[in-house]
């Protein structure tokens, strides 16, 4: 709820002692210190830092390491984000720019029905491989 009256300027000197009356609610905590950061894993940030984790949030990991192998099994392949560390450079090799030229020959259309048996030519590339099935799928978390 608003004050009937603006919040007095601040003092030049700070208060010497406490005052009589608290600051009002709501406060805000004071931001952890990246040293005191804690890492934990969600589905959408991976190993991560960047907020306080939730109730639902049971292990928390001293280091973005200690979480990726838990989580990942190694370093190499773990997604993570680390609020307190500067974000990577830039790539030397960066993924050239799609071209706005066509390519010379353009992939064949489908035929109307399945090869009966095998060509003497093979499918020209690229191919894709087969779908695996719904029962074949294996599922991960």
């Amino acid at each position: 709820e608003p004050t009937l009256e603006p919040t007095p300027p601040p003092t030049a000197e700070p208060t010497p002692a406490p005052t009589n009356e608290p600051t009002p609610l709501p406060t805000t905590p004071v931001p952890t210190s990246c040293e005191g950061r804690k890492f934990y894993f969600t589905v959408f940030d991976g190993c991560t830092n960047k907020d306080v984790p939730d109730s639902n949030v049971v292990v928390v990991y001293d280091t973005v390491e200690d979480c990726c192998v838990q989580r990942f099994n190694n370093v190499q392949s773990c997604i993570s984000y680390d609020i307190c560390a500067p974000t990577a450079e830039p790539t030397d090799d960066p993924t050239p720019a799609p071209t706005t030229e066509p390519t010379l020959e353009p992939t064949p259309p489908p035929t109307a029905e399945p090869t009966p048996a095998p060509t003497n030519e093979p499918t020209p590339l690229p191919t894709t491989p087969v779908p695996t099935s719904c029962e074949g799928r294996k599922f991960y978390f």
